[in-house]
């Protein structure tokens, strides 16, 4: 079991994060709720890109232990990365529709 977690350590510090899931995933297949384990796989999905999967396991790992730093500071960024992207995506359209520019400025 110390094999695995150092070998799933050792793939994420490569940041072979294909490796560092798949570890992560057997490790859990004897403790589905080590929250160690949780942690590097949820912090491998985020950098994957996988960011529902991450998202939801910080969900997880935040309903047995609140007070996990890491958790917590991850899923801020992400929820605060969301709420940003959204900003972006929807505010230029709704600024425009309500407040249009005068002709000849930009």
């Amino acid at each position: 079991m110390e094999d695995a977690v150092s070998d799933a350590i050792s793939a994420a510090l490569a940041q072979n994060w294909d490796r560092a899931i798949e570890i992560n995933k057997t490790i859990l297949k004897n403790n589905k709720d080590d929250l160690e384990t949780l942690c590097r796989l949820a912090y491998a999905y985020l950098q994957y890109g996988e960011i529902d999967k991450a998202k939801k396991l910080y969900k997880k790992i935040l309903a047995a232990d609140r007070y996990n730093c890491v958790a917590q500071k991850n899923y801020l960024k992400i929820i605060s990365n969301l709420l940003l992207l959204n900003r972006k995506r929807f505010f230029p359209k709704r600024w425009i529709l309500f407040h249009p520019m005068p002709e000849g400025q930009f």
